[in-house]
């Protein structure tokens, strides 16, 4: 009999590990991403979405010198206090950009965080992919 209660324990003991694993991976795969896009891809998702928001986190002097049409300028620094004008997009797309994909993919996890679903990093910025800038 004290075989059978140690067998019962370890098998009750295995499904409780079982299942506690089993939903801290569930709750991992459902934590919020951003998606890194190169320069070729930016540009794709530009063209053929109507519907997106483009924001160039440059510090607005950079921005004035060149910027891809139809994105809004939030720089990097500002990204937080400015949640409520781009709140409407967080089940939208956004793509962000900035000179080399380094403070716009900081700023990605940042909306990430707070909460946007569809999130993408420019990796190629303006100073590494030949967009078309208006000037």
């Amino acid at each position: 009999m004290r075989i059978s209660k140690k067998i019962k324990s370890l098998l009750i003991g295995s499904v409780m590990i079982l299942t506690l694993s089993s939903m801290v991976g569930c709750s991992s795969q459902d934590k919020l991403s951003y998606t890194n896009v190169d320069g070729k891809q930016t540009e794709e998702m530009i063209s053929s979405k109507d519907d997106l928001l483009l924001i160039d986190v440059r510090p607005a002097e950079e921005y004035k010198t060149g910027y891809i049409e139809n994105s809004i300028n939030i720089p990097y620094d500002e990204i937080e206090k400015r949640m409520d004008e781009i709140s409407d997009y967080k089940d939208k797309t956004i793509i962000l950009y900035c000179n080399t994909g380094n403070k716009s993919e900081k700023n990605a996890k940042v909306l990430v965080d707070n909460g946007f679903k569809h999130v993408y990093n420019a990796t190629d910025g303006v100073k590494e992919y030949d967009y078309k800038l208006i000037k």
